[in-house]
């Protein structure tokens, strides 16, 4: 790690050495505008241009040899850093050179001015080459050599009769100006290194949590697909015992049964929303939303929960609060949700109110103010505080009672901030509570129902569907699901031999495809079925996948996929998307006949 530190700062050095080539640039020029000014004769004037020239190469030779260190610091590391030290200390000796020009050619009294060019050298040295040791000195000990003798010659000139006493506190003088500029050099150069050392640790820490956000973010995306697809055959299986003649007793065990996977997935939906919202992947929109719909959706949704607690669930809208805002529904109602579930779920007696109004926010700005006021039990100051946290509950004794993992308000409260808003809680043990979600207020029409595409269910039969699917039990699930609609079902493996089978039947009326298949995965296949005849490229795919990101979803959408059902597959999900697909397929091609006609 030393060694690490001592080779960064080198390359520091030299980062900043090239940085003030500039400033070195206008130095020097200063300098021998000054020796010109004070050039006694046209000799001494030649030798100044001489010294120019000089200088000029030198500079040439550093920028090369720096350059070249830098392009190549990774190999050869001592070589290259004596080189670029034995660079700077020749165009030091270079510079001193002038120096001693002022000393000698020019005289009567440039000497001062030479005596402060080489300490200004000295200083700019301290300053841009603390952060290495070898360039420091490489640079300082040829102004520091000439500066002490320049001094001894002078005193021993103007004071010959007590030369030696001169000449001592002479050097004594300048090896305490050495000593000084030594001593800052150290402080500083301590300084540089820690603080490289702490950039250093900075980025691998930086790079580490990196590599563990994607490695968990790699880790819950195999999870995802790998805990959907048995679960996709489990409530796949279930929702096809409940089309049989069940016993009262069966019927209540499989709706336990159906509950709990629904509780299962709920529970890996919000793992996945929580790392999303951690690691800053998640998106919101800004669409045309219908807010009493959507309250009036939840309300109902609720609303036989409530009566079985005996709660009174009251939904109350101000009158100026608009019908239509510009809002993300999906997230919105999905935080909305939590605030009305966690409500009804604390609360045994009295009622639960969601009022809906409009306020001003700071700056003026419009804001929709909506709260969730319940009955219930309350909370406790020390547990406000930790409220938003993820995995947070009340105590042992919450989780004990009411279960659940404590990250539906984590994730509510991420989602209010993405959508630029806010959600905050006030609370009084045994008094209940009241959740304010606070959004922008932006106003947009009210987006109307889309016109249905579904055709009927008799349009259906006889329609061939070729599946693509490599798990067995889904397979058998997928297939018992559409079984009541009359379709012509033709399995695949995978997605090699999908592509296979419709190159040698030619026709199909729809494809489900899997995305994550063995040999040949369901993008691939997409894009080959595409690119064959023209039935290739108007048949309706449609993606059945586990991985149900929205990721997934573009890339799907990307391959050439109409439609995406994510599993645990919903059966009215997949019937509809068939439907639509078969319907705007019969459409394009009434529409395409009547052109031709």
């Amino acid at each position: 790690m030393d060694q690490f530190v001592q080779k960064r700062a080198w390359m520091e050095a030299l980062i900043e050495r090239r940085r003030n080539t500039f400033v070195r640039a206008t130095s020097l020029a200063l300098a021998g505008g000054l020796a010109l000014l004070l050039s006694p004769s046209w000799a001494v004037t030649q030798l100044l241009f001489g010294w120019l020239f000089l200088m000029m190469a030198c500079e040439g030779l550093d920028y090369m040899v720096a350059r070249d260190a830098l392009r190549h610091s990774t190999s050869h590391y001592l070589t290259r850093r004596l080189m670029t030290a034995a660079s700077i200390s020749f165009q030091c000796l270079a510079t001193s050179s002038l120096v001693l020009i002022f000393w000698n050619a020019i005289g009567n009294g440039a000497q001062v001015v030479g005596l402060l060019l080489i300490l200004g050298a000295m200083v700019q040295v301290v300053s841009n080459l603390s952060s290495d040791r070898a360039l420091f000195y490489a640079a300082f000990v040829p102004y520091s050599f000439v500066l002490t003798v320049l001094c001894v010659s002078a005193v021993s000139e103007v004071y010959p009769a007590e030369n030696w006493r001169i000449v001592a506190a002479t050097v004594l003088t300048v090896a305490f100006l050495i000593g000084c500029c030594i001593k800052a050099f150290s402080t500083r150069n301590e300084h540089l290194l820690s603080a490289i050392a702490g950039r250093i640790r900075l980025r691998q820490e930086r790079a580490s949590a990196e590599q563990a956000h994607l490695a968990k973010a790699q880790f819950l995306a195999v999870m995802s697909h790998e805990l959907r697809t048995p679960m996709n055959a489990m409530m796949g299986s279930a929702e096809l015992l409940r089309r049989t003649s069940l016993s009262l007793e069966q019927r209540q065990q499989l709706e336990t049964l159906l509950d709990g996977g629904e509780m299962l997935l709920a529970l890996l939906n919000d793992i996945l929303d929580m790392s999303k919202i951690e690691a800053g992947k998640l998106q919101v929109e800004a669409i045309p939303t219908d807010l009493g719909g959507l309250l009036e959706g939840l309300a109902r949704m609720w609303h036989a929960r409530a009566q079985d607690k005996d709660l009174d669930l009251i939904v109350e809208v101000v009158d100026d609060v608009p019908a239509g805002i510009s809002s993300d529904p999906t997230r919105l109602r999905q935080i909305l949700f939590n605030l009305i579930s966690n409500a009804v779920k604390f609360t045994d007696e009295g009622e639960v109110r969601v009022v809906v109004s409009r306020k001003e926010g700071e700056n003026g700005q419009r804001m929709l103010s909506i709260k969730v006021i319940d009955t219930g039990c309350g909370m406790s100051e020390d547990t406000l505080e930790r409220l938003f946290k993820p995995f947070q509950q009340a105590d042992a004794s919450t989780a004990r009672k009411f279960g659940g993992t404590g990250l539906g308000l984590s994730i509510s409260s991420g989602l209010a901030t993405l959508m630029d808003g806010k959600l905050s809680a006030i609370s009084k043990e045994g008094e209940g509570s009241c959740f304010c979600l606070s959004l922008p207020l932006v106003e947009a029409a009210v987006p109307q129902a889309e016109e249905s595409d579904e055709i009927d269910v008799a349009a259906t039969q006889g329609l061939s569907v070729l599946i693509a699917e490599d798990h067995p039990a889904n397979r058998r699930v997928i297939g018992a699901l559409l079984q009541p609609f009359g379709f012509e079902l033709i399995m695949a493996t995978n997605g090699l031999e999908a592509v296979e089978i419709f190159e040698d039947i030619g026709e199909f009326d729809i494809v489900l495809m899997d995305l994550q298949m063995p040999g040949m995965d369901g993008f691939e296949a997409c894009r080959n079925i595409r690119e064959m005849s023209d039935e290739g490229r108007d048949v309706p795919i449609i993606a059945l996948t586990a991985n149900a990101s929205r990721e997934d979803r573009a890339a799907a959408a990307k391959a050439g996929m109409d439609d995406f059902v994510p599993k645990p597959i919903d059966p009215r999900q997949l019937h509809a998307a068939m439907l639509n697909a078969v319907g705007r397929r019969l459409k394009a091609q009434v529409e395409s006949a009547k052109d031709a006609a």
